[in-house]
């Protein structure tokens, strides 16, 4: 029994120590249970005879390094169909002056060769924009009077000119532009100022043409 009462007090004086260092037990630590009585049916709490001594703080160590990437998963059911691009079947347009103009008035191109996607509108000379992006336009008009100016249009800003100033010779005013056009945008050719245009049934001087370059 003197050898039991020498041990817990040895036990005790390196309890106190501990607490003194570490601040006392603390919770989910490794312990040394020293407990000399142990009752028959085992349900007194742990310790309540002797003493528990921490050993050890229960702090992990630094993280492990991640391991290898997992396997691909399976692939994910198909997604709905897209539209149909309007570039697939193609916007594209060349058209020819028959009639004579002047003044102002907007040209209208009523000899149709190529029309793709059915932007271009011969009664009134307009290209309507249907699918957003990035268009190419160029256009050639013969004169027969003294000069001629000729405007490409966007909806009701000019975007290119030009002029044909020989006044002793058949001239031709021409120009082209790339433009960014959005949905419902118009180009159209207008003369500004200017004299007659050269009717022609024939010879196909006087043109305009455009198509899309990409879709945006």
């Amino acid at each position: 029994m003197a050898k039991v009462v020498a041990l817990l007090a040895v036990l005790a004086f390196a309890l106190k120590g501990f607490e003194g260092v570490h601040g006392g037990i603390q919770p989910g630590t490794c312990r040394l249970v020293c407990d000399p009585f142990q009752s028959q049916s085992g349900t007194h709490d742990l310790g309540a005879n002797g003493l528990v001594i921490p050993l050890a703080s229960s702090g992990g160590g630094p993280p492990g390094p991640a391991g290898p990437p997992g396997k691909a998963g399976p692939p994910g059911p198909r997604g709905p169909q897209g539209e149909s691009s309007i570039s697939r079947g193609g916007v594209a347009f060349y058209a020819t002056l028959k009639e004579d103009f002047g003044k102002d008035e907007v040209l209208k191109f009523t000899n149709v060769i190529t029309n793709l996607g059915g932007r271009y509108d011969s009664s009134t000379g307009t290209f309507t924009c249907r699918a957003a992006g990035v268009y190419h336009f160029s256009y050639h008009i013969v004169k027969t009077g003294v000069s001629l100016r000729a405007d490409l249009v966007l909806n009701d800003r000019v975007v290119a000119g030009a002029v044909a100033v020989d006044a002793l010779h058949t001239d031709t005013a021409s120009n082209s532009a790339v433009l960014q056009l959005r949905a419902g945008d118009r180009v159209f050719v207008r003369l500004n100022k200017s004299d007659r245009t050269l009717k022609d049934t024939q010879n196909l001087f006087s043109t305009f043409s455009g198509y899309l370059l990409y879709e945006l």
